[in-house]
């Protein structure tokens, strides 16, 4: 399992790709928060239903002005008196179908968050983790739990034992009238006491794209790693930390961190990765990932004051894998066929009219 030991048994993937049974899925109590009441539910319904009629009476008249335009375009290009009868027939079935997407990806998408935390919850009971499918308990050091308003945690799985390892998700709105949200996973790593504030950020360089940690501390000065790391990192913190920042960020704690989009914060007893990538995901390779890189790690950070003098050596993480696109492109394909078949119609129907 995933822990932070010399040794480590291989990771039991089995739940996160073998096939589930949808109705062991659905009474699964681990895949989501507790139930709401009725009455919550009732009036979401309804509000929901409101907000979406209202939504497709706008895309209806927007689609029936868009064709009625290129009805008049094409019947005045070929000089016929316009017909605009068949712009209902034409508006009215994409309406629909554009409806019916709405409802059955509503209704895929709650199944696949259902899914989604049934697989992590067996996932983790087979690799002996807790998993905590949501929780608004903010009382963490970390500074992306600070940020916003409304912010929760996710697909939380927590390593047992009196120095455990966390990831998790977490997510949180705009602090502002422009709206917008936040969202961030992140890997948390126990340290053997408090440190002082410090964040290393990735640089840009011709072969990796720069990172921005979440948040950055305050008073905070440009530190110095030495090690030849100070043109691929930027470390900052109190100048009294310096000393801090070249004892914990090693040559074998930074470099494996190159290899991944991410950054990385030192706060209080914790050493924190932050991650715009999803690292709580369904795909096999990403967890190995992550197992190899709590390894290294802890090899590097797991032995006090003699980090990385002993212990074996793990192989480095390497790149994060990159996550599993959509299999959903017949939607989009359906969308932009829409208006080449609508034009096609109304050409075909004004040559009709014009012979």
């Amino acid at each position: 399992m995933i822990t932070p030991s010399a040794g480590h048994r291989p990771l039991d993937v089995r739940a996160l790709v073998e096939p589930v049974d949808r109705s062991a899925v659905l009474a699964d109590p681990s895949h989501g928060p507790a139930r709401r009441s009725t009455a919550v539910v009732v009036v979401g319904t309804l509000f929901g239903a409101v907000l979406g009629a209202f939504a497709l009476s706008l895309v209806a008249v927007t689609i029936g002005l868009v064709l009625t335009l290129i009805t008049q375009w094409v019947y005045g290009a070929l000089d016929v008196s316009p017909s605009f009868a068949l712009v209902p027939w034409l508006t009215v079935p994409v309406v629909v179908g554009i409806g019916a997407l709405l409802v059955v990806g509503v209704r895929r998408g709650n199944a696949r968050r259902h899914e989604r935390s049934y697989r992590l919850s067996r996932f983790a009971a087979a690799n002996g983790i807790d998993f905590t499918p949501e929780t608004r308990d903010l009382d963490r050091p970390g500074s992306i739990f600070r940020i916003g308003v409304g912010g929760v945690v996710r697909d939380v799985l927590r390593t047992r034992g009196p120095h455990p390892v966390e990831i998790g998700s977490y997510a949180s709105q705009e602090n502002s009238t422009r709206g917008g949200s936040h969202s961030w996973d992140y890997l948390a790593f126990p340290l053997d006491r408090t440190h002082p504030h410090i964040v290393l950020e990735r640089r840009r360089t011709r072969d990796a794209r720069g990172t921005v940690a979440p948040r950055r501390p305050l008073r905070s000065l440009d530190l110095s790693l030495g090690s030849g790391l100070d043109d691929r990192v930027r470390v900052l913190g109190p100048r009294a930390a310096q000393d801090v920042a070249r004892r914990i960020l090693s040559v074998e704690v930074v470099m494996p961190l190159l290899g991944a989009p991410v950054s990385a914060e030192i706060i209080e007893d914790r050493f924190y990765v932050y991650s715009r990538t999803p690292l709580v995901t369904l795909d096999p390779a990403t967890w190995e990932w992550l197992l190899r890189l709590v390894a290294t790690l802890s090899s590097a950070l797991g032995d006090g004051d003699e980090r990385g003098a002993a212990g074996p050596r793990h192989e480095p993480p390497g790149p994060l894998p990159s996550p599993r696109r959509s299999t959903d492109r017949w939607v989009v394909r359906a969308l932009l066929l829409y208006p080449v078949a609508a034009t096609a119609a109304i050409l075909v129907a004004a040559l009709l009219a014009r012979g």
